[in-house]
């Protein structure tokens, strides 16, 4: 869907043609906020929608700042990262360029207490652990690596922008999907209003039933059926078959 489209349909589900209660930027203020609620929804379960990469290079460090990088008031990626999914090396110039992964801990504690090798070999090269803006690793780690992160969607300017250009891009889900957005910013002018509509949120329920097959299928078809969890251990705890 456009941003035209989007912001016709928050019109149409809350009534308010003339604007008098909802102005183009208030409702830009809403979709920002119900966006954000739409790409969790979905990026909880395909992160690959969403995320973006990030090269760094360590030299014998133990931990690393992404102050000013993937966070902060103005991160050079451009967008604050709201969630890390994952990490590995980098060979470059080797084949294949794509390394092993850093397995993430949930604590400090956790990190202190698992050693970068397995029972099965030296199949995992670290662990990993973001506290505030900080990553912090199990050991001293040196060469080049590549994250993927989630960035935080438009911002309400954004929004106001994207809802008022013809033929704006707005996101990479079907167009069904989509229409979750606007039933996400709606609950923000249901909220202002006071109001529910019980009709409404029966639509909005059967959208989600429908956002969660989409979901479970995870744009593959059938092909999630045959992908099974590995022995525990295999790459550092959690590989694949």
């Amino acid at each position: 869907m456009t941003g035209p489209e989007l912001y016709a349909l928050c019109k149409s589900l809350a009534d308010d043609p003339d604007e008098s209660f909802m102005s183009k930027q208030d409702w830009a203020n809403a979709l920002q906020m119900g966006y954000a609620s739409y790409q969790q929804y979905v990026g909880d379960s395909i992160p690959e929608i969403y995320e973006k990469p990030y090269d760094f290079a360590l030299s014998a460090q133990s931990e690393k700042d992404f102050n000013g990088i993937l966070f902060g008031a103005t991160p050079s990626v451009g967008k604050v990262a709201y969630r890390i999914t994952k990490i590995h090396t980098v060979n470059v110039g080797q084949q294949p360029d794509f390394g092993l992964w850093l397995q993430p801990a949930a604590t400090m504690e956790q990190l202190w207490n698992i050693t970068s090798t397995t029972g099965y070999g030296n199949f995992n090269p670290g662990k990993w652990c973001l506290q505030g803006t900080m990553m912090k690793y199990n050991l001293q780690l040196t060469g080049n690596y590549r994250l993927y992160y989630l960035p935080n969607g438009p911002t309400a300017a954004e929004w106001l922008t994207l809802i008022t250009t013809p033929a704006s891009f707005v996101d990479n889900t079907p167009d069904f999907a989509q229409q979750c957005i606007a039933f996400f910013a709606y609950s923000q002018y249901a909220i202002k209003d006071w109001s529910q509509n019980d009709q409404l949120q029966s639509k909005f329920d059967q959208l989600l039933r429908q956002l969660d097959q989409w979901v479970a299928k995870n744009r593959t078809g059938d092909a999630h059926r045959w992908v099974q969890p590995g022995r525990q251990g295999l790459q550092g705890g959690g590989g694949w078959w």
